[in-house]
């Protein structure tokens, strides 16, 4: 008997290699994977302007970082003693306004260095909806907690959001792009909104991947809802999918987006991951130094196969 659903997922042409540079933005599931990446070696830079949640916002920070557009003193705003910025998270605000514009601009920095040489480029949708500024129609990444009654609350169209993305300089980038919906469910704007908002992000998604080569699909929402469809692989919040939610998305994004080298590579760092997270109960047995001696040489050889690679934290740890 079967008790889950089980689906293929169609990988893209060309798959991820270790040796190649990653970006990925949008909601905080994209951080989940992204920092499952980052843990394998992987050379990839997670959300530059924070965690952003709609379409428009995702679109118009890639656009800036391929612009190369350095912030200034005017992009941003006195709130409640801290200085801010609409297109950046409330982590960058400070109470020196030319340290909160430090902060920006060396984080923007590393993604106009990063967009250049970007060989697949992950996006995730969380939400349809936006919050525009009332004196601007600026659509907002974050509201930094600014009385509500500034914004218009909306919901994008399918055709807003695909033009948005047809108008952007983003389709003239030669990476790969992989769309992906973000399976945590924003119950504040209510269970029926929360179905429309996402029933818009995936038209447009798949809108998208009909109009352009190098876009493709990669299901996480889908995942979570058929395949898991479990309120036991969700935090205690029943929205964000926990730990072991994340862990099995992990694995069909393994093995379906990337390539045959770097799934054995994947599988390699696990075991040496695994090793150097053991605790031993008696350190100084012969045993243990044996153990450590193995996992050494394992690394080393790892690090031989994949020089470009920073693994002194791995060696350091097995040579102690």
């Amino acid at each position: 008997m079967n008790f889950k659903i089980n689906f293929d997922i169609q990988p893209p042409q060309s798959k991820i290699n270790i040796k190649q540079n990653l970006m990925m933005m949008g909601s905080c599931f994209a951080e989940n994977i992204g920092e499952k990446l980052l843990l394998h070696k992987f050379n990839n830079l997670i959300n530059p302007n924070g965690i952003l949640f709609n379409p428009i916002n995702i679109f118009d920070a890639l656009h800036s970082y391929i612009e190369g557009k350095i912030y200034t003193e005017n992009d941003l705003f006195l709130y409640d003693e801290l200085w801010y910025s609409w297109q950046y998270h409330g982590r960058f605000a400070d109470i020196d306004k030319e340290a909160a514009l430090t902060k920006i601009n060396d984080s923007q920095k590393l993604a106009i260095a990063q967009i250049k040489n970007v060989d697949h480029l992950i996006l995730t949708f969380g939400s349809a909806y936006v919050y525009e500024l009332k004196d601007s129609n600026e659509i907002v990444s974050n509201c930094h907690k600014v009385p509500q009654q500034k914004f218009n609350k909306r919901l994008l169209s399918v055709k807003e959001i695909v033009d948005a993305f047809n108008k952007s300089n983003i389709k003239n980038l030669k990476s790969n792009i992989i769309l992906t919906v973000s399976p945590v469910r924003y119950f504040r704007d209510g269970l029926v909104e929360n179905n429309h908002s996402k029933a818009i992000l995936i038209q447009a998604v798949h809108e998208l991947i009909r109009e352009h080569k190098n876009l493709y699909f990669f299901p996480a929402y889908e995942i979570v809802m058929d395949e898991l469809r479990d309120y036991r692989f969700f935090e205690n919040d029943l929205v964000h999918p926990n730990d072991l939610a994340v862990g099995y998305v992990w694995e069909r994004f393994c093995e379906t987006m990337l390539d045959d080298e770097t799934k054995n590579f994947v599988k390699s760092i696990d075991e040496i991951l695994s090793a150097k997270n053991h605790r031993p109960f008696n350190p100084n047995t012969q045993k243990h130094l044996e153990f450590l001696n193995t996992y050494l040489t394992k690394t080393e050889l790892l690090n031989k196969a994949f020089p470009f690679l920073n693994l002194e934290a791995e060696k350091n740890y097995f040579r102690k």
